[in-house]
């Protein structure tokens, strides 16, 4: 509950209050409800054979090696909240000229061997909720993965060396994870096409429709 009230910057607000009083009779704590519903969502979802692993070549090329430059600005302007590896992000940005070396070399290493360490693959899920009060477990609430900042420091460095290879490749409606486009390009995209259909339908129900639609938006 404490990273919930963190992550919305509440300080004495509980933010699942009503949802802690609507699921009263449940006969399980809240957090254990809320726990279970978010595992439920991929549970249909295969595991990762591990065995593919043995398949891929050893591709690491000697071009792609993190200066400790690179990570003392990563580190120096960190503003994400933390994850569950108890390094508090004001160390990391305090003494980013003192740590971006040790990182660095953890950071190439991890790249050379192929290993990234566990802690770094987990989370804290925090449920934050899509509308206020929240009531239902279902319908109003997402979860938010915490990760460790390390970690995101050295993903968004490997994602800035990737994105000029791939971004050419993504679909032209794909604007998430995206430099310089937003939900609300995505909105102007939708309402776009909604226009032009308008502009080429000849047929008064689908004119009728469309424009309800887009009222309705």
């Amino acid at each position: 509950m404490d990273k919930i009230k963190n992550f919305l910057q509440f300080s004495d607000f509980n933010p699942l209050q009503s949802l802690q009083d609507s699921h009263s009779d449940a006969g399980l704590p809240i957090t254990e409800l809320i726990n279970n519903f978010f595992v439920g969502i991929s549970a249909d979802l295969p595991e990762l054979d591990i065995n593919i692993l043995s398949d891929l070549a050893d591709d690491y090329n000697t071009d792609y090696v993190i200066d400790p430059s690179e990570v003392d600005l990563c580190l120096a302007k960190i503003n994400i909240h933390p994850g569950p590896d108890g390094i508090p992000n004001w160390l990391l940005r305090d003494f980013s000229q003192l740590l971006c070396y040790p990182l660095a070399a953890i950071f190439n290493a991890s790249l050379r061997e192929g290993f990234f360490p566990l802690i770094w693959k987990s989370a804290d899920v925090v449920a934050i909720p899509k509308v206020h009060p929240p009531t239902s477990i279902q319908n109003d609430i997402r979860p938010i993965s915490l990760l460790p900042t390390v970690a995101k420091v050295l993903k968004g460095i490997v994602k800035d060396w990737l994105m000029p290879s791939l971004d050419p490749l993504l679909d032209k409606n794909q604007f998430g994870c995206r430099p310089g486009r937003s939900t609300t390009h995505i909105l102007i995209a939708v309402l776009h096409k909604w226009m032009e259909i308008l502009d080429k339908t000849t047929s008064t129900t689908e004119r009728h429709l469309t424009s309800l639609i887009t009222i309705l938006f």
